[in-house]
């Protein structure tokens, strides 16, 4: 049963859905200026429903709050920290993160500082691991018209093109246009700020010693990611093993169709 609640997380209102359920909870982190909404398809879907599930607003994003220090808190260590403090407030021991586009970095900084005891495993979606600020031009597409989701003023026209890039459902488009108008502005230049000064972890390195698994999906069609970057020989021996390609799929694949039977086999199997 999908119970909806508001709790208070360092002084921040927080919207945050959850359901009980048996072994580790997926804990589902949402992009760069979107919401929990992009994981409503999951409350659905029956083949994860005995899982406990949990989604969540950011600070400034959704119905969450905005932050009284938004420089703190709009940084992948603030929003790792925040994750960190959302599991201890509601209690949660065993987690599998689950991240879309920044989401999978956010899980990668989270499972690198304090709760990586408690992570079981690590899900990612459209978030291609970086080493150095420089992967940045190489693992990501620029967008039309200069859409950006790391600059504080986007205009309503380039809002539409991020939506329409983020997957091919164009039913889905209200939401996530929605949900970046609503995001506080500020999130994307304190965000970038944080990005550019090297505050975030070596995603390659932690890969490599983790002992955490680890499973990355991208859609072969993405328009966001570069996937060309994914098969240059380094990122291969890196995702070795942890990697998939869903055919026909944009950043967002479809969850029913693609998604989900990804997620259930990677609890099945992977996650002890």
């Amino acid at each position: 049963m999908k119970l909806e609640k508001k709790i208070q997380i360092n002084g921040i209102t927080t919207s945050v859905c959850q359901r009980e359920g048996a072994g580790p909870a997926i804990i589902c982190i949402h992009g760069n200026s979107l919401s929990q909404k992009i994981f409503d398809p999951l409350w659905g879907n029956t083949s994860l429903s005995r899982f406990p599930l949990v989604t969540f607003d950011f600070p400034g994003h959704g119905v969450s709050a905005r932050p009284d220090q938004p420089e703190e808190t709009y940084s992948m260590t603030g929003y790792a920290k925040f994750i960190e403090l959302l599991l201890s407030e509601l209690g949660i021991s065993e987690v599998v993160l689950l991240g879309f586009s920044l989401g999978g970095h956010i899980a990668i900084e989270a499972a690198g500082n304090n709760i990586g005891s408690i992570v079981k495993g690590i899900f990612m979606i459209g978030s291609p691991p970086l080493e150095h600020l420089e992967d940045f031009s190489e693992a990501f597409l620029p967008l039309p018209e200069g859409a950006s989701l790391f600059v504080e003023t986007i205009t309503r026209r380039q809002v539409e093109i991020i939506a329409a890039n983020i997957s091919d459902n164009e039913e889905e488009y209200p939401v996530f246009a929605a949900a970046i108008e609503s995001s506080d502005p500020s999130t994307r230049k304190y965000l970038m700020q944080s990005i550019a000064a090297g505050g975030y972890h070596n995603e390659h390195e932690f890969l490599v010693k983790t002992k955490i698994p680890v499973m990355s999906v991208y859609g072969e069609n993405d328009r966001m990611v570069n996937i060309a970057y994914l098969k240059d020989s380094r990122l291969e021996k890196l995702l070795m093993g942890r990697k998939k390609i869903i055919s026909d799929s944009a950043h967002l694949p479809d969850w029913n169709t693609a998604l989900a039977p990804e997620l259930l086999s990677f609890m099945e199997t992977s996650i002890v």
